[in-house]
């Protein structure tokens, strides 16, 4: 479980640390058959971030609009979240989290029009 846990924590992604899951799993006596369905599928739902952030915009445009959203729209809102959050991609976060000062800590940065941008 070590080489999972220090993927997970290095790339900051979940879907990056599968294949030492995957073995992990498979070492600790649950057959490749169950381990090969059930760690995918969670790694793909596990994408809370995503459907939360989804959530959390349309319900603040809907009372900022004062939409009344009752339970069942709730819901709806809450499932459509959950199915757009599968079909995301799992990216680490050291790749989709860099910002203008990435430079400063040690991220290749290019000339463009002027002004030092990170590649």
């Amino acid at each position: 479980m070590a080489p999972a846990l220090l993927t997970a924590f290095s790339t900051a992604s979940s879907a990056a640390t599968l294949p030492f899951t995957l073995e992990s799993v498979e070492r600790a006596g649950v057959s490749q058959r169950t381990a090969s369905f059930v760690l995918p599928l969670g790694v793909t739902i596990n994408m809370d971030g995503t459907a939360l952030y989804e959530c959390v915009a349309v319900i603040f445009l809907a009372q900022a609009y004062d939409v009344h959203l009752d339970f069942a729209t709730q819901l709806l809102i809450v499932v459509t979240a959950v199915v757009t959050s599968i079909g995301v991609a799992g990216i680490p976060l050291g790749i989709a989290g860099r910002d203008r000062g990435d430079h400063e800590r040690g991220w290749p940065a290019r000339r463009s029009r002027g002004r030092t941008v990170c590649v």
